[in-house]
């Protein structure tokens, strides 16, 4: 989201990359959460709390997409969102996080800073029963860059090393929309 022309490379990004795959795309929150992460290091607030509002945050980031996406699916129900697991047709699909991660789910993703929209993805994949999971991010990615390493270097959140054991992660500068090796 922090790209200044982020919708045409995200779209050719998927272009050159996906046709005829199913894409289930999470939006982070870049920019607008880092507002409330200014905020919290001058006007502290319970840790859980500022998660939760940075998880709603991140649905205005999702309706800013429709509109990069105007084709993609929209999963903004719980009902589409239960719908869709078991939907392996190929497209883009959008997904709101408030689909599949509230309060109320009672889900186990610690609420802190140390999860982000990198552990939700990873949460996600898991919930979706894929083991493949891209994570595009806009700054730039060091070549054979490991979690761990993505993790201590603050390009991934410190959580997602333990929320993405068991899928194959790929970590991806928007900068480059290169094909991926598939």
């Amino acid at each position: 989201m922090d790209q200044k022309d982020a919708p045409e490379l995200l779209r050719k990004f998927l272009d050159s990359n996906f046709e005829g795959k199913q894409v289930n795309l999470l939006m982070g929150g870049g920019k607008v959460v880092d507002v409330l992460r200014n905020f919290d290091a001058t006007n502290y607030a319970a840790p859980e709390t500022i998660h939760w509002c940075c998880v709603d945050l991140l649905h205005l980031t999702y309706e800013l997409a429709v509109g990069w996406l105007p084709s993609a699916s929209r999963i903004e129900t719980r009902k589409t969102f239960l719908d869709h697991q078991t939907n392996d047709a190929p497209g883009v699909f959008l997904l709101a996080t408030r689909t599949f991660y509230t309060r109320e789910d009672g889900d186990v993703l610690p609420r802190d800073w140390n999860t982000t929209s990198d552990s939700i993805a990873a949460f996600l994949a898991k919930k979706l029963s894929i083991n493949r999971l891209v994570v595009l991010k806009s700054c730039d990615i060091p070549d054979a860059i490991t979690i761990d390493q993505a993790a201590s270097l603050g390009i991934v959140d410190a959580n997602f090393p333990t929320t993405s054991i068991g899928l194959d992660v790929q970590l991806r500068s928007i900068r480059n929309a290169a094909p991926m090796s598939h």
